[in-house]
């Protein structure tokens, strides 16, 4: 007999929720039940539905008001079709602008990796190993889209800043507005998170045993599974 994993766990409470979201007896901007509620009513720990709220939040399902608790947010199917069409629809009316800083961002990221990669000293990786740390956890609590892509932001911005390389930092700049937009939309239209944190575990891993090739390869792999999942959508 195999044991139950913990995230299966939190799995089945983040769609018991869900479901009570969606049930009709709420409308946003309704509270939720408390955590010790829902505990007692789930049969499971506060910390398990804490982890499916913040699933819940992450995905746009509920508010999280510090303080006062959890408040719905989509409490229809009509809600929770429009949550994604939404960043669908940014996709769509923006897609020559995004083909374009696709482009962009695969002619100066992957060549940034492999300098930062063949230049990068102690201090320079342990920020690296750090900044990458933070998107871990913040992944790992399911922290809200708009949190995660301003880590990712950072976390490409320091790889290109580790390039030592001060022109493509200043073209990396001009990019930074439309790569945190971009980012977030990602997240909400195809849920890519686990992904993304695997894809910059081998960026990070590249770059921290200084192979400039596998830094360059994983940063194009990663930036071409981007552009493939935004094509997905339309």
């Amino acid at each position: 007999m195999k044991t139950i994993k913990r995230t299966t766990i939190t799995e089945r409470a983040v769609e018991e929720i869900k479901q009570y979201l969606l049930a009709g007896d709420l409308k946003p901007g309704d509270k939720l039940l408390t955590e010790t509620e829902f505990s007692e009513q789930l049969g499971v720990g506060r910390s398990t539905v804490r982890e499916a709220i913040r699933t819940l939040q992450a995905k746009g399902y509920v508010e999280l008001r510090p303080g006062r608790g959890a408040f719905a947010v989509i409490t229809s199917k009509e809600d929770e079709l429009s949550l994604k069409d939404t960043a669908i629809q940014y996709f769509r009316s923006n897609q020559g602008s995004l083909k374009d800083f696709l482009e962009v961002r695969s002619l100066i990221e992957p060549y940034a990796a492999s300098l930062a990669a063949a230049r990068a000293d102690q201090d320079i990786c342990q920020t690296l190993q750090n900044i990458h740390s933070r998107f871990c956890l913040a992944a790992d609590r399911h922290a809200d889209h708009a949190e995660l892509a301003q880590l990712e932001l950072e976390f490409h911005s320091a790889i290109v800043s580790a390039s030592g390389n001060k022109m493509l930092s200043s073209i990396f700049r001009q990019l930074c507005r439309t790569f945190s937009v971009y980012s977030e939309n990602s997240f909400s239209a195809h849920n890519s998170i686990e992904a993304t944190v695997k894809e910059h575990t081998n960026i990070i891993e590249a770059i921290l045993r200084h192979d400039s090739l596998a830094a360059e390869q994983e940063m194009r792999t990663h930036i071409a599974i981007s552009s493939d999942n935004m094509h997905n959508v339309l």
